[in-house]
C-alpha cells in the first residue's frame, strides 16, 4: 500500500491520539483543515483505520496475560475455533499462522485460577488436534498492544457510568462528547465528568488507531529464547537501535511488538515487512546481535480471525519503552 506524506502523517497522528481534534491535526503537520478532513477520509478507508483505546491492563486488574503458540495435526475451521474462543471473555486475539507453529492467541485474565481454567476447557476441547501448546507470560510491554474485548471490560472493577464509556471509546475512541452522550442516553456535561474520572484512573494509556488494512503484506511473529550472558543487557540496547530504525514517518512501524516474557519463551516480537525475505532477514540480523545466544521459532501471520489486527504507526521516540531491567 503506497501512501503520501500527508497520509502517513494522519495516520501517525492518529494512532498516537485518536481524538485530537482536527485543527490541532492540521496545525501539527502544516496542513488546511479541509484537507486534513478529506485525508481522515480516505485514509478511514484504505488502510482500514479502527479507533480504540490502548490499555494499562494491570489497572484494569487484567495481571495474567499470555502470548500462547500451538502446532496444529491439521488446518481447523475458522468458525470452529471463533466459536470455541468466543465462550469465554479470556481470549482477546487469534491468527492463524506459516510457520514453527499454526495458532496464535492472546489471552487476559484477572487471576492464574481463571487463566487455567479457561486453558484446560480449550484444549481439552481441541485434544485430538492440538500437538503442542506453549503460553509465554507477558511480564514487560515494551511496545505494542492488543485492543481488549467489550466482555473483557464489562467485567473491570470500574463504577458502571466509566465502565459503560469505556467500553464505548473501545469501540470508537474517536466519537463526540454528543454523540457519546447519545449512546449511554445521558447528558454530554456527565459524559465529560466521567471522561475525566476515567483518565484519572490510568486504565487508559492513549486513545489510539490500528489499521485493519496493513499496508506491509508480511507480518511475521516470533517468540526468543535467550541463553542470558553478563553482556546481554548492551546487547539488547544495540538491539533497540535495531528496533527503532526506520524511514520518517513509516506506516506502519517495522516493529508492533516488543514483550518481555516468561515461561515458554523470553520475548514475544511483531515485524511487518514487505515481503517474507526481508522480514526474515530482519529476524536474522537481531540473530545476529547476540552471538548465538538468540535462539527463536517464528511464523507468518496468515489470518486474524478473531479480535482485531494490531498494526499502527507509533513515533517510537516518544512511546517505545526503552527501561533497563539490570537492578539498581
Amino acid at each position: 500500500m503506497e501512501l503520501d506524506l500527508t497520509s502517513r502523517q494522519v495516520i501517525r497522528e492518529l494512532c498516537m491520539d485518536a481524538r485530537v481534534p482536527v485543527s490541532r491535526l492540521a496545525a501539527k503537520i502544516g496542513r488546511s483543515r479541509s484537507t486534513v478532513i478529506s485525508r481522515i477520509r480516505f485514509v478511514e478507508k484504505r488502510a482500514g483505520l479502527r479507533y480504540t483505546v490502548e490499555p494499562d491492563l494491570v489497572k484494569l486488574g487484567l495481571d495474567f496475560t499470555y502470548y500462547v503458540a500451538m502446532r496444529l495435526r491439521r488446518p481447523l475451521p475458522e468458525k470452529e475455533v471463533a466459536g470455541l474462543l468466543s465462550q469465554s471473555p479470556i481470549p482477546q486475539f487469534a491468527a492463524f499462522c506459516r510457520g514453527e507453529f499454526d495458532l496464535l492467541l492472546f489471552v487476559a485474565a484477572r487471576n492464574q485460577l481463571e487463566y487455567m481454567r479457561w486453558a484446560f476447557v480449550f484444549r481439552s476441547a481441541l485434544s485430538e488436534e492440538i500437538v503442542s501448546w506453549k503460553a509465554s507470560h507477558q511480564v514487560f510491554a515494551r511496545h505494542g498492544f492488543f485492543p481488549l474485548n467489550d466482555r473483557t471490560l464489562a467485567q473491570s472493577s470500574l463504577p458502571s457510568p466509566q465502565k459503560e464509556l469505556l467500553i464505548e471509546l473501545n469501540r470508537n475512541s474517536r466519537l463526540s462528547f454528543r454523540e457519546l452522550a447519545r449512546r449511554l442516553g445521558t447528558t454530554v456535561a456527565r459524559v465529560r465528568y466521567h471522561f475525566k474520572l476515567l483518565l484519572r484512573t490510568g486504565c487508559i494509556k492513549r486513545f489510539t488507531a490500528v489499521m485493519q488494512k496493513p499496508a506491509k503484506p508480511v507480518n511475521l511473529v516470533h517468540f526468543r529464547y535467550y541463553t542470558y550472558q553478563k553482556e546481554h543487557e548492551e546487547q539488547s540496547k544495540r538491539d533497540r537501535i535495531l528496533i527503532k530504525t526506520e524511514e520518517p514517518v513509516q506506516v506502519p512501524n517495522t516493529y508492533q511488538f516488543v514483550v518481555e516474557t516468561s515461561g515458554a519463551s523470553d520475548g514475544f516480537d511483531w515485524t511487518c515487512s514487505d515481503d517474507t525475505k526481508g522480514a526474515y532477514a530482519g529476524l536474522h540480523a537481531a540473530e545476529r546481535l547476540y552471538h548465538g545466544y538468540l535462539r527463536t521459532e517464528s511464523a507468518v501471520v496468515t489470518r486474524v480471525f478473531y479480535g482485531l489486527w494490531p498494526v499502527r504507526s507509533m513515533d517510537l521516540e516518544k512511546t517505545y519503552d526503552t527501561s533497563s531491567w539490570e537492578q539498581e
